[in-house]
């Protein structure tokens, strides 16, 4: 019979090494997890800015002599953008007492106002950070409608501004 040599113990296995690769990992994502925290905490401690809120008036003026259909009409386009309070209409005759009201020292303005040109107009105000002008382009199509204009209101660091919507 063969004999065979008694086992070698082997020899103890070489610690283990990181790779260059997984440190610069590791290090990236502390340092990712790092600024994260201290972005946040500056967040938390200046504590986070609301937007501001803007005030804006929409105006959308017709013929003095538009049906009920015509303000109808008019009237749904603005109820379907949120506003705050009512929506106000003025009709010709109010228009035309407003006039005489601001024109009193002006005649020859006066002269040329009758309530057939002096037409008639419904206002919604909005109020929030920012402004779309959505439906509203629409409603210049609108029969009896001859114009759009919304207003931003003025705060104390920036004048009143015209928003166009086409």
């Amino acid at each position: 019979m063969t004999e065979f040599p008694a086992p070698q113990p082997c020899a103890p296995p070489a610690p283990a090494r990181f790779s260059t690769t997984l440190v610069v990992v590791a290090v990236s994502l502390f340092a990712l997890l790092v600024g994260a925290a201290v972005g946040a905490g500056g967040l938390l401690l200046a504590g986070f800015r609301e937007p501001v809120e803007h005030t804006y008036d929409v105006t959308i003026s017709m013929i003095s002599a538009a049906t009920e259909e015509q303000t109808a009409a008019v009237r749904e386009v603005l109820d379907q953008r949120p506003h705050e309070g009512p929506i106000e209409h003025q009709t010709s005759a109010e228009a035309l007492a407003l006039a005489k009201r601001i024109y009193k020292d002006r005649p020859e303005v006066l002269a040329a106002a009758t309530i057939d040109n002096v037409g008639q107009w419904f206002t919604a105000t909005v109020r929030s950070a920012t402004f779309d002008c959505g439906a509203l382009p629409s409603a210049r199509k609108l029969p009896g409608v001859t114009g759009l204009r919304v207003v931003q209101g003025g705060t104390e660091s920036m004048a009143p501004a015209l928003i166009d919507c086409y």
